[in-house]
């Protein structure tokens, strides 16, 4: 699993220098045996400005697999040119582990995404909730 990031890198005279990509790869440390799999991702957002970093995690099977850190995510949306694809890349390759046209070869049943929930963690609203439930008890 890679996720492409964006990110320019400042000159002297404050105008942008060049448009650079990091790359993460967050890999399980063995290929997936044959037979029916449930593979899922989750990141974790490290903060609420645009291009904030996180964790990543992937789990085979409810287990998890590998986990890294993602130091910085993409701040601005995707080009109209770009496409969203599952088992294969129409647009241009996520890595260049990847040729372009690049097909997942066995089957995908099923694809679920769950854009909700937030998971940066709030402690000062988690500690007015708390206290809110708490006080509904009593």
């Amino acid at each position: 699993m890679a996720k492409k990031t964006n990110g320019t890198k400042g000159s002297d005279n404050g105008q942008p220098k060049k448009l650079s990509i990091d790359l993460t790869y967050i890999r399980a440390p063995h290929a997936l045996p044959a037979g029916r799999h449930k593979v899922r991702y989750e990141f974790e957002k490290g903060g609420r400005e645009p291009g904030a970093g996180g964790v990543g995690r992937l789990f085979v099977d409810g287990n998890k697999v590998a986990e890294g850190e993602i130091k910085k995510t993409s701040a601005f949306d995707y080009s109209l040119d770009e496409t969203f694809d599952v088992g294969c890349d129409k647009g241009s390759p996520v890595t260049p582990e990847y040729r372009p046209l690049a097909s997942f070869t066995g089957k995908i049943i099923r694809v679920d995404m769950d854009l909700s929930p937030d998971f940066v963690r709030d402690e000062v609203r988690h500690s007015e909730e708390h206290l809110k439930h708490v006080m509904l008890r009593e």
